[in-house]
């Protein structure tokens, strides 16, 4: 007997849309309803020139650091998470990757080391964390 799966962090009317269209009688698991993430998130945007993007990134991750908030910072790829830690290592702001080409054991440490700390955290594409201030 033949079994599809569509699994998704984010369920999207389009991905719904294949899902109803390609399954007979699709089962879907939402656990974490969107609403519910939203209430508990804080985002914010600043648009700065990029000459200064990060510099000022530096500038707003030590004001909640100090302020004692948790920021998690999205970045574009594994490898710019990579370096953006490295950046902010070198400069004295404390941080963790955290990112899919990491080891599963690693990012379990990470959760669970960054889980009662004022934090910074950086990763690509979706991250969802309660209590989390967006920078």
């Amino acid at each position: 007997r033949r079994q599809t799966l569509l699994f998704s962090a984010t369920m999207s009317g389009a991905l719904s849309s294949l899902g109803e269209s390609a399954l007979r009688t699709p089962f879907v698991a939402d656990l974490a309803p969107q609403d519910a993430v939203a209430r508990r998130l804080t985002q914010q945007y600043v648009f700065v020139p990029a000459a200064v993007r990060d510099t000022y990134l530096v500038y707003l991750l030590r004001q909640c650091v100090e302020a004692e908030q948790s920021v998690i910072v999205f970045t574009a790829s594994c490898r710019s998470c990579e370096l953006l830690a490295a950046m902010l290592s070198g400069l004295g702001v404390e941080c963790a990757p955290l990112h899919s080409q990491q080891p599963q054991r690693r990012r379990a440490e990470v959760v669970r080391e960054r889980l009662q700390l004022p934090r910074v955290e950086l990763g690509p594409k979706h991250v969802e964390h309660e209590d989390v201030a967006v920078a």
